[in-house]
C-alpha cells in the first residue's frame, strides 16, 4: 500500500466514525423523553420484591458455605468456637507489710549474753526456744541453743538471723527487709527468795541455795572439735594433735581432691573435693563433696601444695581460718578456730 491508498483509507474511516457518532447524537435527542424519566416506588418495589434472599438458601456449590464464611468472613480457619475476652484485670490494694516488735519474743527469750567485744568467738548468746517456736526439740536439746553473730535460728524461724550481740542484748534482722530489727535482752535475774532482810545491826544470813554445776569446758578449750555457730568450729585439742600427726595419711584416706578448672577459662581456681570420708576429721570440720576451696584468709589457691604451704607459713599469723568454698553455685564461708597456743 502506498502513501495515497493509506490516507484514503484514513480519511474513509474518521468519516464512517463521524457518521456514526452523529446517528447516536440524534437517537439519544429523539428518546430524552423516555429515557430521563424517574422510576416511580411501585416500580422499584415490584422490582425488589422479586429479588431472592439467599441468606436463607444459598448456591452451596462444590464448597459448603458455612466453611467459606467461617474460613473467609470470620478468619476461624480451625473451627473452634470464639473465646470470651478476657475479663479487666481486677486492681488490688498494695501489700501492707506489718511490723510486730513483740512477734520474736513470743518464742524467743535470752538466757544469757557472753560479751567480748574484743573477740568474736566468746561473743555468743544463749538462746531459749519457747513452745509455740515450733523448733523441733530433737534437733536442739532442751529448747537451748547457743548463737553468734551471723547464725540464723533454728527452723522454722531461720529467716532472724543475728547481726549484733552487745551490751544492750541482741539485735535480729530478718529476710524481710521491710521489717524493722528487733533488740532482745536478756531476762533478769529471778531474785525472789534469794534476798534475805534483818534488822537494823543484825548479821546478814545468807539464803541456801542449790549449787549449779558448771560445764567441764566452760572457760577452758575443748578436747573435741565443737560446732560453735553455722560453718563455725572450733577445734578441739585431742582433734588438733590427731590432725597434726596424721596429716598425711587423712590427706591420702579421708579425703580426695582435684584440681578445678574455670569453666571458661579453664584455668586453675581452686582446690575440688571430689570424695569424704564419713566420720572422718574433714567431714568433722564442716568439709563436703563438691565443694571447691576458693581461697584462705583472702588468699586465692590453686592446688593442695599451695594451700598446705600458705597455713604452715602463716600458723603464727591468724587466729583464726576463713575458708571460701563454693558448691553447686552458692559461696559459704567455713570459719575454723584452732587452739590458742600458750
Amino acid at each position: 500500500m502506498n502513501t495515497a491508498q493509506a490516507k484514503l483509507v484514513s480519511w474513509t474511516a474518521a468519516g464512517a466514525l463521524g457518521v456514526g457518532l452523529s446517528l447516536y447524537l440524534a437517537h439519544f435527542a429523539k428518546n430524552q423523553s423516555r429515557t430521563g424519566q424517574s422510576v416511580t416506588t411501585e416500580t422499584m418495589q415490584k422490582l425488589l420484591s422479586g429479588v431472592i434472599d439467599d441468606k436463607q438458601d444459598k448456591d452451596e456449590g462444590p464448597v459448603d458455605y458455612a466453611l467459606v464464611k467461617a474460613g473467609w468472613k470470620d478468619m476461624n480457619w480451625l473451627g473452634r468456637p470464639k473465646s470470651a475476652p478476657p475479663p479487666p484485670p481486677v486492681e488490688t490494694a498494695p501489700k501492707v507489710v506489718e511490723q510486730n516488735q513483740a512477734e520474736l519474743a513470743k518464742v524467743v527469750s535470752i538466757m544469757a549474753l557472753y560479751y567480748d567485744p574484743a573477740s568474736e568467738l566468746e561473743t555468743r548468746a544463749v538462746i531459749k526456744y519457747t513452745p509455740q517456736s515450733g523448733v523441733d526439740a530433737n534437733k536442739v536439746k532442751n529448747g537451748v541453743a547457743a548463737k553468734g553473730v551471723g547464725d540464723r535460728l533454728d527452723a522454722p524461724l531461720q529467716h532472724a538471723r543475728i547481726v549484733k550481740i552487745d551490751d544492750r542484748g541482741v539485735e535480729f534482722a530478718f529476710d524481710d527487709e521491710a521489717r524493722a530489727h528487733e533488740v532482745l535482752r536478756p531476762k533478769e535475774l529471778d531474785l525472789e527468795g534469794r534476798l534475805v532482810f534483818v534488822g537494823e545491826g543484825a548479821e546478814p544470813i545468807l539464803p541456801t541455795v542449790a549449787v549449779i554445776p558448771r560445764s567441764p569446758t566452760y572457760g577452758q578449750w575443748p578436747q573435741k572439735t565443737e560446732r560453735i555457730g553455722e560453718n563455725k568450729f572450733r577445734v578441739g585439742l585431742d582433734d588438733a594433735k590427731h590432725i597434726e600427726e596424721n596429716f598425711d595419711r587423712i590427706l591420702t584416706e579421708e579425703v580426695r581432691t582435684v584440681v578445678h578448672r574455670d569453666p571458661v577459662t579453664k584455668q586453675r581456681d581452686g582446690i575440688q573435693i571430689t570424695d569424704v570420708k564419713p566420720g572422718s576429721t574433714v567431714a568433722a570440720h564442716g568439709g563436703q563433696a563438691g565443694d571447691v576451696i576458693k581461697s584462705i584468709n583472702g588468699h586465692p589457691v590453686k592446688s593442695e601444695q599451695e594451700a598446705i604451704q600458705f597455713v604452715k607459713a602463716n600458723a603464727d599469723v591468724y587466729d583464726k581460718w576463713e575458708v571460701e568454698v563454693e558448691n553447686k553455685g552458692e559461696t559459704r564461708t567455713i570459719t575454723i578456730y584452732p587452739p590458742k597456743k600458750n
